[in-house]
């Protein structure tokens, strides 16, 4: 684990407690169909406030990878990944054609072959000036890959099924590396509630206040369970397998 800093503003909150985490989830790269599919979650508009949280792990430099995407067969939809060589990135919009897009990449590469926590929150502005992308709890400066607003709802609300690992069913840009401990969290949260979940190692979310929120928390204990109280359990593509090292 990489030397870890501090979210600004979240100084004197009391952690969560850690939870045993014995696995994470590693696939193969950018070639091969591997995903966990766990339906129709998620399903946010444009103006919908959201939260993402994962953590991850990759040498990789390719073009794209994919952490998770919500992206129907047109490219409309909403995901986050890594864009060459190593920037994290948050898209909604078209992403195949890129012309109603919002996208916006952190100044800092990510491809170190280290463990990261991401955290990705959209305040449901539509404006990229007010998402906030943070790593392992610095707010990382962004910079705007794409700018094209207003992007519709129909660009952003799909009924297509939520895939880690993989843009879409129609694309190929898979996740090469380890991830684990993905969760997701609809609505708006105070500093207090997202220094919660912001940890150098995975904490116990459902001691978490907005714990019934979570619409899925996968944690990639040698399955692909929803650990939310939601119960989305994911549905495996491609064999990927359960590795030891976690953050």
């Amino acid at each position: 684990m990489s030397q870890w800093l501090y979210f600004p503003s979240g100084a004197g909150v009391p952690p969560l407690d850690e939870i045993t985490n014995g696995h994470s989830i590693e696939m193969i790269g950018s070639q091969s169909i591997q995903s966990v599919n766990y339906g129709n979650i998620a399903d946010f508009g444009i103006a919908d406030p959201r939260l993402f949280s994962f953590y991850f792990k990759t040498p990789s430099h390719a073009n794209i990878l994919t952490v998770f995407a919500k992206v129907n067969v047109a490219g409309h939809g909403y995901g986050i990944g890594l864009v060459s060589p190593g920037y994290l990135a948050y898209f909604v919009g078209d992403v195949f054609f890129r012309t109603i897009l919002i996208a916006v990449g952190t100044t800092t590469l990510y491809n170190d072959n280290v463990w990261h926590q991401g955290v990705v929150i959209d305040d449901g502005s539509g404006d990229p000036n007010n998402f906030k992308l943070i790593v392992d709890g610095v707010l990382d400066t962004t910079v705007l890959y794409n700018n094209n607003p207003p992007v519709p709802d129909s660009y952003v609300k799909t009924t297509d099924d939520l895939l880690v690992g993989k843009l879409g069913v129609t694309s190929i840009y898979g996740w090469k590396g380890l991830l684990d401990e993905m969760s997701i969290w609809p609505g708006v949260y105070t500093q207090d509630e997202i220094d919660k979940i912001i940890s150098p190692t995975p904490r116990d979310l459902s001691q978490h206040s907005r714990f019934s929120d979570m619409v899925l928390w996968s944690r990639f204990e040698n399955n692909y369970q929803d650990s939310s109280s939601k119960g989305n359990h994911g549905v495996v593509t491609g064999s990927p397998i359960f590795n030891t090292d976690v953050p």
